[in-house]
């Protein structure tokens, strides 16, 4: 129910970028926010013509740097979700960690299976993330 303002937001960031510094959105690109963080960013598919499958992005809305590819899939995302929720110190032996596992696909779900939660932290402090070049 609050896709439809997300996008909204997202239409009026992507204004600012464009009214500031005289970019426009590359036609190929086409974002579908679906997530937001506790600061008010958003993760959102990527589309373009160069993939068959979206990619989730970071847009964040107050620095105009090119938004991070953080996954190349949805089940690539979930995972380093749940990499990110370890290392945000979330319990990883109590029922809610174990029912989100039952989300990932199987080879996702074996990267996280039998680790600790500092091993998970450090996975997740050792990830990088390539900018996504969606401006003309």
């Amino acid at each position: 129910e609050n896709i439809l303002g997300r996008i909204e937001d997202l239409n009026e960031w992507i204004s600012w970028r464009e009214e500031d510094e005289g970019l426009v959105l590359s036609d190929s690109i086409r974002l579908i926010p679906f997530a937001q963080t506790g600061a008010g960013d958003l993760y959102c598919f990527l589309y373009s013509e160069c993939n068959a499958d979206p990619k989730v992005i970071l847009y964040l809305h107050d620095i105009y740097d090119e938004p991070d590819i953080v996954a190349e899939t949805f089940n690539e995302f979930l995972y380093i979700m749940m990499l990110d929720a370890a290392a945000s110190g979330e319990d990883i032996n109590n029922g809610h960690w174990k029912a989100h596992l039952s989300f990932l696909d199987e080879k996702y779900r074996n990267m996280l299976c039998g680790k600790t939660a500092s091993e998970l932290a450090d996975v997740y402090d050792s990830l990088t993330f390539e900018k996504a070049a969606i401006w003309r």
